[in-house]
């Protein structure tokens, strides 16, 4: 998708007149390429997780509200959207760990193994130092981190899950 040469990205630029664009190499661009194709990549399971949980609000509470004279613009406010709280949060803590491990894609994506500078996440910092410069201290130390930061986001979500009685 991102060849310079011959990626559709740059191939549809192409057709309107927008020369090819390093997406990879381009220290400047490669950041917001590589989130652009991570929020495509991830959109699939978030939609499934709300349809799932649009699919989960019993059709009576949208007869009461329309019976009750709810707008279409009040019924999402008051009655859609509360009702979404566990699988946006469901959701924005699965996404937020993808988003910690995203190595196997900046993996895929970059050929060396040395992504531009701005495109560097902790995780493939993590396996260059280790692996790459042989400097196991350091690597073992970013793992650390990553792990922390992990627990740190799933840590709060299995202690509201457990105080809502679902663990």
């Amino acid at each position: 998708m991102y060849n310079f040469n011959n990626g559709v990205v740059n191939i549809a630029l192409g057709t309107v007149g927008v020369g090819p664009i390093d997406w990879i190499g381009n220290s400047s661009v490669v950041l917001w390429a590589v989130i652009f194709a991570l929020v495509w990549q991830f959109s699939g399971y978030a939609m499934v997780v709300y349809l799932a949980g649009l699919r989960a609000i019993p059709a009576e509470h949208y007869e009461a509200a329309t019976v009750d004279g709810a707008s279409t613009l009040s019924m999402y406010r008051r009655v859609i959207i509360p009702q979404l709280k566990g699988a946006t949060i469901s959701a924005s803590v699965v996404l937020m760990v993808f988003a910690l491990k995203a190595f196997d894609f900046l993996f895929s994506l970059v050929s060396n193994f040395r992504p531009p500078n701005g495109a560097d996440i902790l995780a493939t910092k993590m396996v260059r130092e280790a692996y790459s410069n042989q400097n196991w201290a350091f690597g073992a130390a970013i793992a650390i981190v990553l792990f922390a930061m992990a627990l740190s986001i799933i840590g709060p979500y299995l202690v509201y899950q457990y105080r809502r009685g679902n663990l």
